[in-house]
């Protein structure tokens, strides 16, 4: 999905108290959450993106659609994430957003033996001039350790197809923009 940026989405951005990061449906959003259930109903702001896909714990694949995945990431209190800050301060109103989200992308053999995953999250800003992208910024945003439960960053995928396999050691990426 192509989408733009504009001066209200980086606003919200820049004034919310939390940014939700959440994919379903096949679908990459921000949610930029400005205040809280109980202050007024909970303004909130949604921000379509792109979508990227990397699972690490795959052999290397081609994939010619993304795998069906739910995905969330969440930082709460972003007034006092000087990294979020930093990413909000250098958007420009026509950027386009991706999300990558990046399955078992943190794997040693301490977490193995746990049986432990490592997610992570990047945005990835795209800024274009006369239709040709003049620069790519990409952010890590959040990188989640824990057991494959309800409580793991990306969960539930199901791929579509039988990958042609093309070797090993190497992930397994598909994207949708």
């Amino acid at each position: 999905m192509e989408y733009q940026i504009d001066k209200a989405d980086i606003a919200a951005l820049r004034k919310a108290h939390d940014v939700v990061f959440s994919h379903s449906n096949g679908e990459s959003r921000i949610r930029g959450i400005l205040s809280r259930h109980g202050v007024d109903g909970g303004v909130q702001v949604t921000i379509a993106c792109g979508t990227h896909f990397t699972d690490y714990a795959k052999e290397r694949t081609f994939l010619t659609q993304l795998p069906v995945f739910t995905a969330f990431e969440m930082i709460g209190a972003v007034q006092y994430s000087e990294s979020w800050q930093t990413i909000v301060r250098l958007l420009r109103v026509g950027d386009k957003l991706t999300l990558h989200w990046r399955r078992d992308s943190w794997r040693t053999s301490n977490l193995d033996a746990a049986d432990l995953h490592g997610d992570d999250l990047q945005l990835i800003v795209d800024r274009s001039k006369n239709a040709r992208v003049t620069a790519r910024m990409v952010f890590n945003v959040r990188t989640s350790i824990c057991p494959d439960n309800t409580a793991r960053m990306i969960r539930d995928v199901h791929y579509h197809q039988n990958p042609q396999h093309y070797g090993s050691n190497a992930p397994v990426s598909a994207q949708v923009t």
